[in-house]
């Protein structure tokens, strides 16, 4: 804990030391009573006050996304079932972006990024170790006391785009064998 924040807690510990005397005679005449001040509570309630917020999954997961979209977008002149997952994405970075302002009270720059020119066979894979990847970052920060439901459906944004890339490959695997 830096010393500004040790300076409040101390400072806070002072305050309710005089606002709460000690009442043992008070117990023994029955009446009712403060319990004794709980000074690990009192640490975590400052630490989770005092908490630099976590910024750097945000951006990460916003990048992730932005390069996915990319993909999607190019994709999906050849294959237009991945159309609904290309929308799901962008609906993803606007969530993203609104987390990230909440968090930081400062609107993030717009992420742009251009699709991986790459074969046809090499994409899908990619596509779907993304979606895998990002779908299990997405499930981690569901513990997230403020975000966590969101996180929790863009995870199962991400399960499904999986089935549906998973589909994809298993259609395209049956036309390279058949050439």
């Amino acid at each position: 804990m830096n010393e500004k924040r040790k300076g409040y807690f101390s400072l806070l510990q002072k305050i309710f030391a005089l606002a709460h005397p000690p009442v043992h005679s008070l117990k023994q005449e029955g009446a009712i009573f403060m319990e004794k001040y709980d000074s690990r509570m009192a640490h975590r309630v400052w630490n989770r006050v005092w908490a630099e917020p976590d910024t750097e999954s945000c951006g990460h997961l916003l990048m992730c996304e932005a390069q996915a979209l990319a993909d999607y977008t190019k994709l999906q002149r050849q294959f237009p079932e991945l159309k609904q997952p290309a929308e799901d994405i962008a609906h993803h970075i606007a969530c993203l972006r609104g987390i990230k302002f909440l968090k930081e009270g400062l609107r993030p720059a717009p992420v742009t990024t251009k699709p991986r020119e790459e074969p046809l066979d090499t994409a899908l894979r990619r596509c779907y170790a993304g979606s895998l990847k990002a779908a299990g970052e997405y499930a981690a920060l569901s513990e997230d006391p403020e975000y966590g439901c969101v996180y929790v459906q863009l995870a199962a944004a991400k399960r499904r785009h999986c089935r549906i890339l998973l589909e994809i490959i298993g259609r395209t695997d049956k036309a390279y064998t058949r050439k």
